[in-house]
Formats: C-alpha cells, structure tokens, sequence
C-alpha cells in the first residue's frame, strides 16, 4: 500500500510517495544511521589512530623537554642565578635537583592532561553523525595549535636557558646543536600528530560520501 509521508517522518523523504516497506529501510539508511559494520571499523580504525596521535604528541614535547632539562643540570652546576619564575620559587621550597624535576613533572602532566582531553573530544566529535564536520575540524584543530603552541614555547625556554649559560661565557654551540636536534625529532612527531588527525577526518569523510551515494542510489533504482 501506498502513503504520502507526513511531517512527522522524516525530511530525507517528506512529500514523495513510497512504499512504506521500502520507506523503513530508506530512513535507517539515512545520514545518522550509518551501516553500523562501516561505521564500527571506522570508530576502531579512528580510535587506534588517536592513540597514536596522542603518543605522537607526547613523545614530540618530552623531545623539546629533554634539552631544557639538561641545560637546567648544567646551570644548576655553575650556581647560576634563575630569572623569577615558577622554576626558581620551586628551586628555593625543594632544593636545586627536586625543584627541577618537579618542574619538568608539572608541565608534563599538563601538557598529557590537556591534550589527551583535546584529543577525546575530536574522537566524541567524529562519532557524532549530526553536524560533526564543523565540531571535528574545530576540537581537531584546538588538538594540533595547543600542541603546536606547547612545541614553541618550549624551544623559547630552552633558548632563555642557554642564554643564561652564553652570558657566563660558557660555549654554548654544543647546546644549540644539541637544540635543534632534539627540536627535529619533535617537529617530526608533530607533522605526524598533523597527518594522523588528518587520516581520521578523510576516512569519516569517505564514510559519509559512501552513505549519502548508496542512498541516492536505492531512491533512483
């Protein structure tokens, strides 16, 4: 038997005239009600690429914290002064070598703790089958300029801190080279975090792409 639909089923279908058989399928077939086999092999897929992304990044800022750490051992060997900072209150309450490890540790675990929250919030936002474009590309982003900010200061520090090795007349060549290695590696983990997040939006892409054309395709045949 044939029915016009009406207001309450859905927009994908209002006003044509259909079987109403075929209107069910039609309407779990709809965007939002992907083939739920394609969809639970992209969310894995996805998944394991957000883990990689997220050691990606942690891996890139411990590059950039290495150097800042032994610069810091090295300072602290010369009994130089530290400019005011949350390092140096840290160095006057712990001791030299605790307060700068302690230091290291606090920036650590908010890099992993903010990054890790940014990188569960695009994965939510790519499930999402409702506008997700829009969100994913904006907590995506958020994912990769939060990182790539941690990246920047970090290399600025590190630089701050040989500084104060240059103006005790310490050669500070080896430690530059030493920099810009370090800096390197981190920035090649960085485009890889780049790239990871990237894979994860084209594959939701293509998903959707495949479900609009297999509807339009069964409305024409």
């Amino acid at each position: 038997m044939l029915r016009i639909l009406g207001e309450g089923d859905s927009p994908f279908l209002a006003g044509s005239v259909i079987d109403p058989v075929f209107r069910k399928r039609l309407v779990q077939m709809a965007p939002g009600f992907l083939s739920s086999k394609e969809q639970d092999q992209v969310t894995q897929q996805n998944r394991r690429d957000y883990i990689i992304g997220y050691g990606l990044a942690s891996v890139s800022y411990l590059l950039i914290l290495i150097p800042q750490y032994n610069t810091l051992d090295r300072i602290m060997a010369l009994n130089a002064r530290i400019p005011e900072s949350s390092i140096s209150i840290l160095i006057q309450t712990y001791g030299s070598m605790l307060g700068v490890q302690l230091s290291i540790l606090s920036v650590v675990l908010a890099f992993q703790a903010i990054s890790g929250v940014l990188l569960l919030l695009t994965s939510i936002m790519g499930r999402a089958r409702k506008a997700w474009r829009g969100k994913y590309v904006i907590t995506s982003m958020s994912s990769i300029g939060y990182v790539g900010y941690s990246l920047g200061v970090g290399f600025l520090t590190s630089l701050r801190w040989a500084s104060i090795l240059a103006s005790m007349n310490v050669d500070v060549s080896p430690i530059l080279q030493s920099y810009y290695l370090f800096n390197l590696g981190a920035a090649i983990c960085y485009l890889g975090v780049v790239l990871v997040l990237r894979r994860t939006y084209t594959r939701l892409s293509a998903l959707e792409a495949r479900d609009s054309l297999t509807i339009r395709k069964d409305i024409l045949s």
